[in-house]
């Protein structure tokens, strides 16, 4: 998509079971246009069986507005991986809501058939 990749600050917060815990998400050249990024979080608590994450951004930069497909969520404890399905607009100005956050639930075994 074009217009798709992100010049604002990202955050995201891990919604566990047990405890949460949010982190920002900064790499030289992440969140480009088509990119694929990874990142290490760390925590000082086992989060347990994660079921919701928030994903947002500042509205900073000269392009802020950013097309997410999916955010993937690897346990290394658990070796267990959680699928977060957006395909929508963080943006003020190509999101029907308007907004530079959202908060997703895991996604279930049926709705991963769609995952590309």
């Amino acid at each position: 998509r074009p217009g798709a990749g992100t010049t604002a600050h990202v955050g995201i917060s891990l919604f566990g079971v047990s405890r949460s815990g949010s982190h920002h998400l900064q790499k030289e050249g992440a969140f480009q246009r088509g990119g694929l990024d990874q990142f290490q979080v760390e925590t000082y608590d086992n989060l347990g069986e994660i079921w919701k994450i928030r994903i947002w951004h500042d509205n900073t930069g000269l392009d802020p507005s950013w097309y997410i497909k999916h955010v993937v969520v690897w346990d290394p404890l658990s070796d267990h991986m959680y699928f977060f399905l957006l395909e929508d607009w963080l943006s003020v100005e190509n999101q029907k809501n308007q907004t530079v956050e959202r908060e997703v639930l895991a996604s279930c075994p049926a709705e991963l058939t769609q995952f590309p």
